[in-house]
């Protein structure tokens, strides 16, 4: 039960916001690739960019519905699990509408999960350092819905339903940890707290973390394509993203460095610079600006 509720909570946090983080090799499962129509005629075009990346990479909701699945009581409100299985080195679970509510301090979470999850430990299920999982049963998403409540006031209430491919490995030294999310995921997203919808969808696209254990820093890496649509105000379609050197964030979790590319299928491209007071300098289509975290938060609202 250990490996997999870790290969569950594995799929659904790499999966963001329920949405995409990854690409691995190959398509998506029966939902085609990402189309690289997105505009980059400026620099906002570039920021929007910026904004529906850190938008697909927020887990909190997607940590909150799998959090349930690793507890003794999971399915407490309803549904089952029982049709589950182990063979070899693969773990197929099936949610049955498993409904699970529980408490931690003040904080309250009530979780939904239907639907199909394989994965298949390639290392070995008693390490399960190397994943390899399938979300949905194509055509058939995996359904997850999840709302948090902090001393009854909702936080966080966001249904999702996710099908795709995702791999992920996890490497460890004295000094550093490395996590390499790989994957190929649509994620049809509905975010019931401010009544908003979009599609995420990522191919080929590898998120590449390294913390440092001292000092908390994290060196990243990403490459792939993203495509998000659905939002006022933020990416309207997809873009190729490529690392040039690795952004680097410091223990309080600003970004210091880093230089990262953008493209379109038009030939349009954007430069983005993570500079060490945090803001990022952002060029495209000759005209350089420079964006502070509160710039980039008025997109993709």
């Amino acid at each position: 039960m250990k490996t997999t509720t870790r290969v569950i909570a594995i799929a659904l946090v790499c999966a963001g916001t329920l949405t995409g983080c990854g690409g691995g090799s190959g398509g998506l499962t029966g939902n085609g690739g990402v189309t690289r129509n997105a505009t980059l005629d400026n620099t906002d075009d570039a920021a929007r960019a910026l904004a529906a990346f850190a938008l697909s990479q927020n887990d909190d909701a997607a940590g909150a519905a799998f959090d349930a699945f690793g507890r003794d009581d999971v399915c407490n409100q309803g549904g089952d699990t029982d049709d589950s299985s182990l063979s070899g080195n693969t773990i197929t679970v099936i949610f049955n509408d498993c409904q699970t509510r529980f408490t931690e301090g003040t904080e309250t979470v009530d979780s939904l999960l239907d639907g199909r999850l394989r994965a298949t430990c390639n290392d070995g299920i008693a390490v399960c350092n190397n994943i390899s999982a399938t979300l949905g049963n194509s055509p058939t998403p995996l359904l997850a819905d999840a709302r948090v409540q902090e001393n009854g006031t909702t936080t966080q209430d966001i249904m999702a339903s996710v099908s795709g491919d995702l791999d992920f490995r996890t490497i460890e030294t004295a000094d550093t940890t490395q996590e390499i999310t790989t994957s190929s995921l649509r994620a049809d997203v509905t975010d019931q707290q401010f009544n908003r919808s979009f599609r995420l969808t990522s191919e080929r696209l590898t998120v590449d973390i390294i913390e440092n254990n001292n000092s908390g820093a994290t060196s990243t890496r990403v490459n792939g394509a993203l495509s998000l649509t659905g939002l006022a105000d933020c990416l309207n379609g997809g873009i190729d993203i490529s690392t040039e050197s690795p952004v680097i964030t410091n223990d309080t979790g600003d970004t210091t460095a880093g230089n990262v590319s953008l493209t379109n299928n038009a030939g349009q491209s954007a430069t983005l610079e993570f500079l060490s007071n945090g803001n990022v300098r952002i060029t495209a289509n000759g005209d350089t600006q420079i964006y502070t975290d509160s710039d980039l938060e008025n997109f993709c609202d």
